[in-house]
């Protein structure tokens, strides 16, 4: 290889970031530079250690669509962790190796870049959720099935682990892409659907429950979308989910169920349009009825009595 002090000079690096941006570390000149920084910027001073540190940074910065990318944003950060840009982590740690004595914003930004890409790495490395679960008791209804578990999980908190949209969108990597998802892109990911959809379910917990809370704003909804290879745009958004017809077969599965709780803002409308309920189909609060297990709106108001 060519002596790199001959073919390079400092402000070199400077053009090559800005003509090619992130893509400049797999340019085998920069790379090189990068190796060589400690003895390239040996002249520069302060202002221009931590503009150099600041163009690197903003190469990983841009617009896709109506969504702006930011340099420590979870989208760059979950790529960095991955194998595709490990040679841009290595150099951005050269980077960080050779202005160690700089704390400047830029340089502590960063740094924070560079440790959260190497957690990150690390968490895929021993994940906490199990993609890979075929629940022996399936249920109907999605909606029903996550305010199971959100009462197990979240109430109770007796199914472990406990779920979290931003730990789950650290460890997950699609098999087939290499991808992970980005939780600041969109508000929902139907991965995480899919994980709870598949989640296996005790039997034991299932027979246990006695009571049940609907609750709007419940951690369970956050960042989960519907499962499902064609879902209706409409339902990719995070929130609560409807309880529909389906779920009347779900009640089965839990065999001592005696209340249901509607919390939050959630309430329930005898004749309501089904097309626009948000809440319990009609149906299914017909069953309840049927099967003598009270429903109670937040405020203490019976819908239908538990038939003793």
């Amino acid at each position: 290889m060519p002596n790199i002090f001959k073919t390079l000079k400092t402000n070199q690096l400077f053009d090559i970031l800005e003509e090619e941006r992130d893509e400049a570390f797999e340019n085998e000149e920069f790379f090189q530079g990068l190796k060589d920084l400690q003895h390239l910027s040996k002249n520069w001073d302060l202002k221009k250690k931590t503009q150099f540190v600041g163009r690197v940074l903003s190469s990983f910065e841009g617009v896709a669509g109506w969504f702006h990318i930011s340099c420590d944003g979870w989208d760059t950060i979950f790529g960095l962790a991955g194998e595709k840009h490990k040679r841009k982590l290595e150099g951005l740690k050269l980077i960080s190796k050779t202005f160690s004595d700089i704390d400047e914003p830029v340089t502590q930004r960063l740094r924070y870049i560079i440790s959260e890409a190497e957690r990150i790495k690390l968490r895929r490395l021993h994940p906490i959720y199990n993609l890979n679960q075929t629940p022996k008791i399936i249920f109907k209804d999605f909606g029903f099935k996550l305010a199971v578990i959100n009462q197990l999980m979240y109430k109770e908190k007796i199914l472990r682990p406990s779920f979290n949209i931003a730990l789950f969108a650290e460890e997950y990597i699609d098999k087939e892409t290499g991808y992970g998802i980005s939780i600041e892109w969109y508000r929902a990911s139907q991965e995480a659907a899919r994980y709870l959809w598949n989640l296996d379910i005790p039997e034991y917990l299932l027979n246990n429950i006695t009571t049940l809370d609907l609750d709007q704003d419940a951690e369970i909804y956050r960042g989960v979308a519907y499962p499902g290879e064609y879902v209706n745009p409409k339902y990719l958004n995070d929130g609560y989910k409807c309880i529909r017809d389906d779920a009347i077969e779900d009640l089965a599965l839990l065999p001592n169920l005696e209340s249901i709780y509607l919390r939050g803002s959630i309430e329930f409308e005898w004749g309501k349009d089904e097309d626009y309920r948000n809440d319990l189909s009609t149906n299914f609060v017909q069953a309840l009825k049927a099967k003598g297990i009270e429903l109670r709106h937040n405020n203490g108001d019976i819908i239908c009595r538990r038939s003793d």
